[in-house]
């Protein structure tokens, strides 16, 4: 995930997997095509594992990849979440005033920790967690989207609390 825009108005965090998605597309694509060609020249089992191995690397495209995109604005009284892949297309609305502080959560794989952005939300006076990204990452950047939620949301109460907000909203 990235952070596309950072501005005290405005910050817009996405994630776009579109190198991981052509490398499974393109995977898949060779898988069937191997299996096209193992099975003109000989039917064997050879022809039957390509095979498989293109339904897998298909499938994963399509279950895992999600585009991601996180809106917070301080002229909106909610973040708006969305999330699209190829089964359809979720959007939640989280009204600013709810949303306590960003957090990572973490899965601990054999061999390392693996991330996700979160929201902590107040939901009836209880904390709930609603992930930014629907999978959980092994780079640090996690950390670094939940650090800049913070902040900004710092930012936003200051704004509101010295009436700035007031004054910018009509020449948004």
């Amino acid at each position: 995930m990235d952070i596309t825009v950072d501005t005290t108005d405005q910050l817009i965090i996405e994630g776009r997997p579109w190198k991981t998605c052509a490398a499974l597309t393109l995977g898949a694509i060779a898988m069937f095509a191997m299996t096209l060609i193992s099975w003109n020249v000989m039917p064997n089992l050879f022809a039957i594992l390509f095979f498989f191995a293109a339904l897998h690397l298909t499938a994963m495209a399509t279950t895992r990849m999600h585009r991601t995109q996180a809106i917070f604005a301080i002229d909106r009284k909610d973040a708006l979440l969305r999330w699209r892949s190829v089964w359809g297309y979720v959007q939640h609305r989280v009204p600013v005033g709810t949303i306590l502080h960003a957090d990572t959560q973490t899965v601990i794989n054999s061999r390392r920790p693996f991330e996700r952005p979160v929201l902590y939300i107040d939901v009836d006076g209880a904390p709930c967690t609603v992930p930014l990204h629907p999978t959980y990452m092994s780079d640090h950047s996690a950390r670094r989207i939940a650090d800049r939620v913070n902040s900004w949301l710092a930012q936003a109460d200051i704004l509101r609390a010295t009436g700035s907000l007031d004054s910018n909203a009509g020449h948004a």
